[in-house]
Parts: structure tokens; sequence; C-alpha cells
């Protein structure tokens, strides 16, 4: 597998996102989703830039995240284009859809 502190980066950055976010019909924190989508692509895959995507699948769309800082978080713990792969990969799982839009 990968460098795991990536990994261990990208989860705290993705856990501090999600803040006291908790699962839709759990108590458990939010985070225990994208660590689950993490772990079953960890099945098939040890790309990091798949495992961090699957950790952060959830971020530009339900927390104050934005691009920018998610493009500048990944290339604080990852060389630029794996940065960027995952920001990109991140952007194609993140619903275009907006709830104020498209509340249903």
């Amino acid at each position: 597998m990968n460098d795991p502190s990536v990994i261990d980066l990208v989860t705290t950055f993705a856990t501090n996102a999600h803040g006291e976010q908790r699962r839709k019909y759990t108590p458990e924190p939010y985070i225990v989703h994208p660590i689950r989508v993490m772990k079953l692509c960890a099945e098939y895959t040890d790309k990091i830039t798949i495992l961090c995507a699957a950790l952060l699948h959830d971020v530009l769309e339900d927390t104050e995240v934005d691009e920018k800082q998610m493009r500048d978080f990944l290339r604080s713990v990852m060389e630029d284009k794996k940065a960027d792969e995952t920001l990109r990969l991140v952007i194609d799982l993140t619903k275009v859809l907006k709830k104020k839009i498209f509340p249903r």
C-alpha cells in the first residue's frame, strides 16, 4: 500500500471538514462512511489518488471546504500531479445537483 501518513492526513482533513456531521440513519460520525468507501476501494487498488478521493468524496458536496482549499491541502501532502488527479476524482464524484435548487 501507499504511504500511510498521506492516508492518515487525508482522513484527518476529511474528519475535520465533516466536523459534527452524523450519518443519516445512525448516530455514527459521518467520517465512518468515507472510511468504509476507502477500505472497499483498497480491496481493488492501492492507487493513492483513488483511496484519497474515496475519503474526500463528500467533502465538496457536504461541507464548507471549496476546491481551492482542497487543492491547497492535497498539494501540501502529495506531489502536485497526484493532488490534481485526486481533486479531479473528487469533483467527478461530487453531485452536481444542489439541495437548494433540487430539494428532493
